[in-house]
C-alpha cells in the first residue's frame, strides 16, 4: 500500500503517512496494481525548521561606541592590577602603640627590728632580717640599714673602715665625700669579684649611723640613689620615741 499523496510506502492499518503527514482513510488504500504505479513524489517538507540568523547591521557610531566600552574596560583592568601590585608591595606600617602614663604608686610604710621607714612608692622595696633592700629596677639597687655608732667616728677614722674592708678581700679603690639634699654622705668605691660596688655611711642623728651599699645596673649612677637614701632617712621613726 502507498499513500496516494506522496506515494509512499504505507504500513498496513496506518491512518497517517509518515513522510508527508497525510490522514489516510479506509478506502484511500491502492489495490496492489494501483500501488505498482510510480507516483511522482512531492517534496517532502523537512521535519526541521532552520532558524534564519538575523544579521547585525552595526554603523560606524555603534563600533565606535562597543570600541570605547571595551577600551574602558581593559583601562580599569590594568588600574585594578597595578593598584594591588602597588598595595602588595608597599611595607606594612605598624601602628605605633599608646605609651600609656605610668601609674603613681603610694609610698610604703616598713617596719624593720625597733623603727620603721617610709619607701618612695616608685621604689621596689623588701625587708630582709635588719635590711630594707630597694631599687628602681633601671639604674641602682641598694640595702639600708640602722646601727647604734656615731657616724663622726668613722668620718674622722676613714682610714681605719678601709683597712677593715681590704682585710674582708675588698679592693678599695677610692674614698670620698658626698652631698646630697644637703645630707653628707661618707663612700667607699669596692671592687669585689669583677664586680664594683659603693659602701655608703651617712648620719641619722647624734647616735644612729645608717649604712649599706650601693649596686649598679648597666647604665646606672650611684648618684641617683643618694637622693632616695636621704628621703627615706629623714622618715626614720624609732619606737621608743
Amino acid at each position: 500500500m502507498v499513500c496516494k499523496n506522496c506515494g509512499a510506502d504505507l504500513k498496513p492499518g496506518s491512518k497517517y503517512c509518515l513522510e508527508c503527514g497525510n490522514y489516510i482513510e479506509d478506502n484511500d488504500f491502492l489495490d496492489e496494481e494501483e500501488s505498482s504505479y510510480d507516483y511522482p513524489s512531492a517534496p517532502v517538507a523537512s521535519t526541521s525548521i532552520r532558524r534564519k540568523r538575523k544579521k547585525l547591521n552595526l554603523t560606524t557610531t555603534d563600533y565606535l561606541i562597543y570600541g570605547g566600552l571595551f577600551l574602558v574596560m581593559i583601562i580599569s583592568i590594568i588600574v585594578i592590577i597595578v593598584t594591588l601590585i602597588k598595595d602588595s608591595s608597599e611595607p606594612v606600617v605598624t601602628p605605633t602603640p599608646t605609651v600609656s602614663a605610668p601609674v603613681e604608686r603610694a609610698d610604703k610604710k616598713l617596719n624593720i627590728d625597733d623603727y620603721s621607714v617610709v619607701v618612695p612608692g616608685e621604689l621596689d622595696s623588701t625587708v630582709q632580717g635588719s635590711f630594707l633592700y630597694a631599687t628602681d629596677n633601671e639604674n641602682y639597687k641598694f640595702s639600708f640599714q640602722i646601727k647604734e655608732e656615731e657616724f663622726d667616728a668613722y668620718y674622722d677614722n676613714q682610714a681605719t673602715l678601709k683597712e677593715q674592708l681590704i682585710k674582708n678581700k675588698y679592693d678599695v679603690l677610692s674614698v670620698f665625700e658626698k652631698k646630697a639634699n644637703g645630707r653628707l654622705f661618707l663612700l667607699y668605691e669596692l671592687q669585689a669579684d669583677g664586680a664594683k660596688k659603693v659602701l655608703y655611711l651617712t648620719k641619722i642623728n647624734s647616735k644612729y649611723t645608717t649604712f649599706g651599699t650601693i649596686e649598679l645596673f648597666e647604665s646606672g649612677d650611684w648618684q641617683q640613689a643618694l637622693p632616695m637614701i636621704d628621703t627615706i632617712c629623714n622618715t626614720v621613726s624609732f619606737q621608743f620615741e
